[in-house]
């Protein structure tokens, strides 16, 4: 299966960040696992104001109940402002 998960980055100074992202997503018959977010709709990911689409692909979770994300703290410019 493969789920298509959209990352919006907020729009305000600073918003965007050069970390390593990382989703895990939770169903009613597992779950993903932690995936880095590596390839995007664009080059720069997680820039200010940017909506970033991912493809994870997975076992079936069923119908999915949560999701974790988080970023690695790595890089200079490591702060985020994940708004949705």
């Amino acid at each position: 299966n493969s789920y298509e998960v959209h990352v919006f980055t907020g729009d305000m100074l600073g918003a965007g960040t050069d970390a390593g992202v990382y989703i895990n997503i939770y169903g009613e018959m597992g779950d993903t696992g932690e995936r880095k977010l590596r390839k995007s709709n664009h080059l720069n990911k997680f820039e200010r104001g940017q909506e970033d689409v991912f493809t994870i692909m997975g076992m079936d979770l069923g119908l999915l109940k949560k999701l974790r994300i988080r970023h690695d703290n790595k890089q200079a410019n490591a702060a985020w402002y994940l708004d949705r």
